[in-house]
């Protein structure tokens, strides 16, 4: 039989850093900073952000445009005669 009062105590006595909300009955975990973490500053902020953009957006969008690119040189190259024969063997 589950013990649920016991099981958190044992979850907090581990010191797992979570916070347990105990609301209606339900039991839902919230992950604390780990001791010693601070927030970013500005600068470090602005530097994720640049990051993010930079791989979000330029990255994929090169990527993609990479992927367009050989699909679009294969295709004829996949459709050709002389390729027919090589997967019809």
């Amino acid at each position: 039989m589950l013990n649920l009062t016991s099981d958190i105590s044992d979850l907090e006595a581990a010191g797992n850093d979570l916070d347990l909300d105990l609301e209606d009955g339900n039991v839902s975990f919230t992950d604390n900073l780990a001791p010693g973490c601070q927030e970013p500053t500005e600068a470090q902020q602005e530097m994720y952000e640049s990051f993010a953009w930079l791989f979000e957006e330029v990255m994929q969008s090169v990527v993609g445009i990479v992927g367009l690119l050989g699909n679009t040189i294969a295709i004829p190259i996949l459709c050709s005669s002389e390729m027919s024969s090589i997967f019809n063997r």
